[in-house]
C-alpha cells in the first residue's frame, strides 16, 4: 500500500503517513500524523519535519526549555561556573589535581619504588642526563679505590686515592670519639705522634742528615768502630777483615746467683778461663768426673771416662791410650766385655762379607789337631755325592712339585681305570667324615649332619637323558628344585558318580587321605540338563578348577542329542593337587540339576 494517505482527495486535503509494519507475522497499516515545526511569520511560515536522535542543530531540532524548579537548572549552573573557573586557569592561577596511576593515588613523600610512584624521563637533551654520565664515571673511579679486607695489590694497575691533610698554625684540639683532619705542616709533611715504643731497624751510623747534636772527629769514629762490630743475623765472618769487640768476664770466689729473667757477668776463674755449665739436649746437668768418683746410673755426660767392672766396681776409670794417641782395648773373657776395633790388614781395612781373594782377605789357618781335618780329608768325595743327589732331586721337580713314584710294598701304584689288584690303593673314608652316617642308627640333625650335595639337572620340561636302557642318566628337578618322578609308579586310584541334584552345594568326589595330599591325574563333569549348572573344583580353602568368580558352566542342548561337559585327558604329572594333606575334593554346583562326575587321583606325601 501507499506509504502516505491523502484526506479529501482531489481537494488538497491533509496528507497522511501510513507505514506498513508486520507485528507476529501480520501485516497492518499504522497511520501516523506527521509532526513538525513551524518557523517565520504569519504568511510567511516555513515548516521543518521533526529531527529524531542524534545530530547537529538543525531547524527541524525541537528546543527544550527545563522548568526553573528542575535540579537540573542549579547542577547546570553549577557545571557552567566550574567551566569558567578552567577557562580562567593560567600561569598565576593552578588547577589544583590529584594524579593517579594504574585507578590509584600518586604516591606522595620518599619512599620505594613501586606501582603507584610516577616515572620520569629526562629529556635526551637535558643537562641532567650529561651530569649523571659524569657522576656515574666519578663514582666508578672512587669505587676502583676501595677494597675488602685482605685485598692485593697489583702494581701499575691497582688505584688509590691522594689525601690531603690540613695546616694549622694553632692546631685544633680533637674531643674523645670526634673525626678530625689529618694535620700537616706549612710543607705539607704529615705531623705524627709515636704510642708507645718505637723500634728502630739496623743501619749504618753515618754523619749523614740533620741531629740534634752534630758528632765528628774522635766521637764519630768511635761511633763508626763500634757499629763496624755489630753484625746482621746469620751475617759472614771475613777473616782479617771483620771487626769484633773484645768481651771480659768477672771473677768471683763465691760466684753471685742470678734470678730467672736477671742480667749477669759472664763468670771466669781466676785465670781469666770462662767458666761455662753444660747441658744435654733434654736440659740434663752435663758433668765431668774424676777418677774414683763413684759411678751412678742417673748422670748425663760422663767424659772420657769408664765403668770399672773387674778391680773396683762401679768406680770411673780415665780411658787409656797409648802414646800415638790410640785407645788400649782389654778383652774381659769373663764378662765377655769386648770393644769394637776397625780391623786392618796393611794398613788396608779387612775385607767383609763374601768375595774373591785379596791383599784384604784375611787368612785363616786350620789347626792340626782340630776335628775339621778329618772331615776335610773325605770332602771331595762327600761333596760329590751330594752333588749328584741334588741333581737327582732336580730332575724330578715339575714346576713348583717334585715328582715321586707313590709304591704299595715295593709295587708301584697301579694308575688308570681297571680292576682291583696288589698295586691298586684302597681309600678307606674316614668313620668320622663329614658326610658319614651308621645306618639304621644316625640320626639327623639341621645344625650338625652334612653330607655330599647331590645334584640334579633342570629341566623345566621333563627330558628323555637316557637313549638305552641300562645306561646312566642323571636325576632331573623342576625349576623349583623338586624331583621329578614317576607317577605311574604309584597307585592311580579312580572314582564316578552323581553329583545329586535338588539344591545347589557341594558334593565330596573323593574324601581326605589322612597325611596324604591327592594329585589329581584325570577328570570328567557332564550335565544332564538343558538348565545351566556353573560349577568349580575345590578343597575347601583353595580352589582348584575354577572358582566362585569363574565357575563352568554345564548344560544340554535343547532336544538332549548333544551332551556338553569337560574331559581332563590323563596327564601323569597331574593337573591339580590339594594344597595340604587330609582335604577332600570337592565338587561345587551352582543348580538342582544331577552332574555327572569321573575322577582318577593318586596320594602323594
Amino acid at each position: 500500500m501507499a506509504d502516505n494517505a491523502e484526506l479529501n482527495a482531489g481537494s488538497g486535503g491533509v496528507t497522511l503517513a501510513a507505514a506498513s509494519l508486520s507485528i507476529s507475522g501480520d501485516t497492518a497499516v499504522v497511520q501516523m500524523v506527521g509532526c513538525g515545526i513551524l518557523s517565520g511569520s504569519e504568511g510567511s511560515w516555513s515548516h521543518a519535519q521533526v529531527v529524531g536522535g542524534a545530530g547537529a542543530v538543525a531547524a527541524g531540532v525541537q528546543r527544550t526549555t527545563l522548568a526553573s524548579d528542575d535540579p537540573a537548572v542549579a547542577h547546570l549552573a553549577n557545571i557552567v561556573t566550574a567551566v569558567q573557573i578552567m577557562d580562567d586557569w593560567d600561569e598565576s592561577d593552578r588547577a589544583k589535581v590529584n594524579p593517579i596511576v594504574g585507578q590509584a593515588g600518586v604516591a606522595a613523600g620518599a619512599g620505594a619504588v613501586g606501582v603507584t610512584v610516577p616515572r620520569v624521563t629526562l629529556a635526551s637533551d637535558d643537562p641532567a642526563v650529561a651530569h649523571l654520565a659524569n657522576i656515574v664515571t666519578a663514582t666508578q673511579l672512587i669505587d676502583d679505590a676501595i677494597y675488602i679486607d685482605d685485598a692485593d695489590w697489583t702494581d701499575s694497575t691497582s688505584k688509590h686515592m691522594l689525601v690531603g691533610g690540613l695546616y694549622q698554625s694553632s692546631p685544633q684540639s680533637i674531643t674523645d670519639g670526634d673525626v678530625g683532619p689529618f694535620q700537616v705542616t706549612s710543607n705539607g709533611y704529615l705531623i705524627t705522634s709515636v704510642n708507645g715504643t718505637v723500634t728502630v731497624g739496623s743501619h749504618a751510623v753515618t754523619n749523614a742528615g740533620t741531629f740534634a747534636v752534630q758528632v765528628d772527629g774522635a766521637a764519630l769514629t768511635a761511633l763508626q768502630l763500634i757499629d763496624d762490630a755489630i753484625y746482621a743475623d746469620d751475617a759472614d765472618w771475613t777473616d782479617n777483615t771483620s771487626k769484633h769487640m773484645l768481651v771480659g768476664g768477672l771473677y768471683q770466689s763465691t760466684p753471685q746467683t742470678i734470678t730467672d729473667g736477671d742480667v749477669g757477668p759472664i763468670q771466669v776463674s781466676d785465670d781469666g778461663h770462662i767458666i761455662v755449665h753444660l747441658i744435654d739436649g733434654g736440659g740434663n746437668d752435663l758433668e765431668f768426673a774424676k777418677e774414683n768418683d763413684n759411678w751412678n746410673a742417673a748422670d748425663h755426660g760422663v767424659i772420657l771416662f769408664g765403668r770399672d767392672e773387674i778391680s773396683t766396681p762401679d768406680k770411673y776409670r780415665a780411658v787409656r791410650t797409648d802414646a800415638s794417641g790410640h785407645l788400649l782395648c782389654v778383652s774381659d773373657a769373663a764378662d765377655d766385655f769386648l770393644v769394637n776395633a776397625n780391623l786392618q790388614i796393611g794398613d788396608a781395612d779387612a775385607a767383609g762379607g763374601a768375595g774373591v781373594l785379596a791383599a784384604t782377605v784375611q787368612r785363616v789357618t786350620i789347626a792340626t789337631d782340630d776335628e775339621v781335618n778329618n772331615l776335610l780329608t773325605t770332602i771331595d768325595s762327600d761333596t760329590n755325592d751330594i752333588k749328584t743327589a741334588v741333581e737327582l732331586l732336580d730332575n724330578a721337580v715339575d714346576g713348583n712339585y717334585l715328582n715321586v713314584n707313590a709304591n704299595i710294598a715295593g709295587t708301584d701304584i697301579v694308575g688308570g681305570a681297571g680292576a682291583a689288584a696288589a698295586g691298586v690303593q684302597r681309600v678307606v673314608v674316614a668313620s668320622d667324615s663329614p658326610g658319614m652316617a651308621v645306618l639304621g642308627t644316625a640320626t639327623y640333625s639341621e645344625a650338625t649332619t652334612v653330607g655330599v650335595p647331590a645334584g640334579a639337572v633342570r629341566n623345566d620340561d621333563k627330558a628323555t637323558l637316557g637313549n638305552t636302557d641300562n645306561e646312566i642318566v642323571p636325576l632331573q628337578v623342576d625349576a623349583e628344585g623338586a624331583l621329578y618322578v614317576n607317577p605311574a609308579a604309584a597307585e592311580n586310584k579312580s572314582a564316578s558318580g552323581v553329583a545329586a541334584g535338588g539344591a545347589p552345594g557341594t558334593d565330596d568326589m573323593i574324601a581326605a587321605v589322612g597325611g596324604k595330599k591327592l594329585l589329581i591325574t584325570a577328570m570328567s563333569l557332564t550335565a544332564t540338563s538343558t538348565t545351566t549348572n556353573s560349577v568349580f573344583v575345590d578343597n575347601v580353602d583353595n580352589d582348584l578348577y575354577g572358582n566362585t568368580g569363574n565357575p563352568i558352566p554345564l548344560s544340554m542342548d535343547a532336544d538332549g542329542d548333544t551332551i556338553a561337559g569337560i574331559v581332563l585327558s590323563y596327564n601323569p604329572a597331574g593337573w591339580f593337587k590339594t594344597d595340604a594333606v587330609n582335604e577332600a575334593v570337592t565338587l561345587n554346583s551352582s543348580a538342582a540339576q544331577d552332574i555327572i562326575w569321573a575322577i582318577s587321583w593318586i596320594e602323594t606325601d
